[in-house]
């Protein structure tokens, strides 16, 4: 299915949806969903639901709770690894210079170093665990 494009408050609700899976590991309910967006009303929830199951952002079973459910993008998840790959490289650069520098130079450490590697190795592992 291809996706389409989004309403404003099709677009809150994705971001709402995405927030609250990172941060609750389980999709929210219609009711969390009104209260986080100020609907007035269930029928507003399911709707906006609706429209984001027909423009292929999530899908949904019927008659369960919590049952939303992302569609993977393609285009975000190759940019995903892009960004993976690249802070990989950033990570095996640094560490290949430092361990240079240490084997030149024998035990002395340069610190400024430690930190690039300790760095690298920390955006890696952000973006690993994401």
């Amino acid at each position: 299915m291809t996706k389409l494009g989004m309403t404003k408050r099709q677009t809150e609700c994705l971001s709402f949806i995405k927030k609250y899976l990172v941060e609750n590991g389980i999709p929210p309910t219609n009711d969390e969903i009104i209260e986080a967006l100020g609907l007035r009303a269930r029928s507003g929830a399911v709707r906006l639901l609706r429209g984001l199951e027909d423009r292929g952002h999530i899908i949904r079973q019927k008659f369960k709770a919590r049952s939303i459910a992302l569609v993977p993008d393609p285009d975000e998840e190759l940019k995903q690894l892009r960004e993976i790959k690249s802070a990989a490289i950033e990570f095996l650069d640094r560490q290949k210079n430092w361990r240079d520098q240490v084997s030149i130079y024998g035990d002395s450490v340069n610190e400024e170093q430690a930190e690039q590697v300790s760095e690298a190795f920390n955006r890696l592992g952000d973006l690993v665990t994401a």
